[in-house]
């Protein structure tokens, strides 16, 4: 007999989840008895009519209907929003500051600071915090605010690569829901596929109060968001023999990654998955955790897309699970990874206190990380590794 092998999870990643998670959302509400929904639901329950399920006309008025209901922040609003809010504000203010200050910069702190466009000004700090000349960065801020060719939104793509580091930033200090979490496909990609961490997102954002199909508020999304993500990321003691520690495994891994989003410069901005760089050494203890953390969906499994350095043998890259970036302000997005060393790796796992929190004192250091920056979500959080 042959069988022929399917991963479902990889199906339904790669063949439109958006469009089975708002499927699932509108037979929630129907369920609940909310009138007014915008598709028959007695269609999602009938193999005959699984045609018109397909139809791309049926699909885009489903996922339209729910972003009305959970809608999607562009990020140009995000950044607006967040340089009106006072207390953003000053924290870009106080970074702004920091990077004239530290490069003796004498120009007036409003000549980087763009009113036409609210990205732009967020991410100048990082830019100020490179080998950039600051002749070159003014250069660009003065043919962005006439319209003309800039590397802001232009090839070098200034904003692009650097927007969402920089917005984190912002709001990592505070401890506050951060809206860049909310959204229908907000949600569908931190899910990851998982039906469960979906609902649960929703479950939190619109409460037992819901009555209507009315827009969800940004903030109660993103709040949401994060207590749905220190939900799940508690539930992890649970998970077998090794739970307890695989808990910790997980704190000080997205400690790490939010260490790294809090670097000045964001040279490497939204880091959110890692290798290990291979050489000789114990590895048992590490394959294990890993293997552990794979099966139980805390860590995914990638192989390798990028490679610095040629040299190296590493050729699976290691993805926390997108629903914990919430807890951590770090990104849901894959974009780029950390290369640890497996003596890295071994302490993160199995080191003591005392091992991670010097660790973490060597990647401040090598990161130029402010201290008080580096201690939002990390001082709780190195537990014994047992």
């Amino acid at each position: 007999m042959i069988y022929r092998r399917f991963d479902l999870e990889e199906l339904l990643l790669r063949d439109k989840f958006e469009v089975f998670a708002a499927e699932i959302f509108f037979l929630k509400l129907a369920t609940a008895e909310i009138a007014n929904l915008p598709i028959d639901t007695n269609i999602l329950r009938s193999i005959d009519r699984l045609k018109e399920r397909k139809n791309s006309a049926y699909q885009k008025k489903v996922v339209d209907s729910v972003q009305k209901i959970l809608p999607d922040i562009p990020l140009a609003t995000l950044a607006q929003a967040a340089l009106e809010d006072r207390a953003i504000y000053s924290e870009h203010l106080k970074k702004l500051k920091q990077a004239l200050t530290s490069r003796e910069i004498k120009n007036d702190i409003s000549d980087f600071m763009c009113k036409e466009n609210a990205e732009a000004t967020i991410v100048i700090p990082a830019l100020l915090s490179r080998k950039i000349s600051t002749q070159d960065i003014l250069k660009e801020i003065s043919a962005l605010r006439l319209g003309y060719d800039n590397k802001f939104t232009g090839k070098t793509g200034w904003i692009h690569n650097n927007f969402v580091g920089a917005f984190l930033q912002l709001y990592a200090p505070f401890s506050r829901p951060c809206p860049f979490y909310s959204g229908f496909k907000t949600f569908c990609s931190l899910s990851r596929g998982n039906v469960r961490h979906f609902l649960e997102l929703c479950h939190k954002s619109i409460g037992s109060s819901f009555v209507s199909l009315r827009p969800i508020d940004s903030m109660l999304q993103a709040e949401a968001a994060r207590r749905t993500s220190a939900s799940f990321l508690a539930e992890i003691k649970s998970f077998g023999p090794c739970g307890n520690k695989m808990h910790t495994f997980v704190l000080r891994l997205g400690s790490l990654f939010g260490l790294s989003h809090r670097r000045p410069s964001l040279s490497e901005p939204e880091q959110n998955h890692f290798v290990i760089k291979k050489h000789s050494g114990e590895t048992d203890s590490i394959n294990e955790m890993l293997n552990e953390a794979c099966k139980c969906s805390v860590l995914f499994e990638n192989k390798e897309t990028k490679k610095k350095d040629e040299m190296t043998e590493a050729t699976v890259e290691y993805i926390l699970n997108p629903i914990y970036a919430p807890y951590f302000y770090i990104s849901y997005r894959k974009k780029r990874r950390i290369e640890f060393s497996l003596l890295d790796m071994k302490t993160i796992i199995d080191g003591s206190f005392d091992d991670f929190h010097n660790l973490m004192t060597s990647y401040n250091i090598k990161w130029s990380v402010d201290p008080s920056a580096s201690e939002v979500h990390t001082l709780s959080l190195f537990g014994s590794g047992s």
